[in-house]
Order: structure tokens, then sequence, then C-alpha cells
């Protein structure tokens, strides 16, 4: 995996699956009527306690049948 920096401190870490956690976009009522809301992957700086965003979570999309 890449190392991620905080923006605060400038510490390099490596993202840990125990660790990480979601984090939703926050949207205004007219965005919220428009758009989807973006979820991204997030982790708190182990030195400052930031939080660190780096990641889009995209939603899984299933495939239908084929229809005939």
């Amino acid at each position: 995996m890449k190392k991620i920096k905080c923006d605060v401190c400038g510490f390099k870490m490596l993202p840990q699956k125990e660790l990480l956690y979601e984090v939703r976009e926050t949207l205004g009522f007219a965005e919220a009527l428009t758009s989807c809301t973006k979820t991204f992957e997030a982790m708190d700086c182990p030195r400052c306690g930031h939080q660190v965003v780096f990641g889009v979570r995209m939603a899984r999309v299933q495939a239908l049948g084929r229809m005939e």
C-alpha cells in the first residue's frame, strides 16, 4: 500500500485496515436533491489526531440478468 501523509503534521503512515472508517460528504439541500453523497476512506493521524481522508469508496454495481 501507498503511504499517506497528514496535512497538519506531515507524518507519513501506512493505512491500517482496522483503523479505517467511512466519511460521507455533507451536502446542502439543493445538492442533496440533485446528486449522490460521496463516501470516502479516512483514518486519524496517530501523531496529531487529524482526520486524513484519502480514498473514494465507489458503490457496488450488480449486473442484471439478460432480458429476452
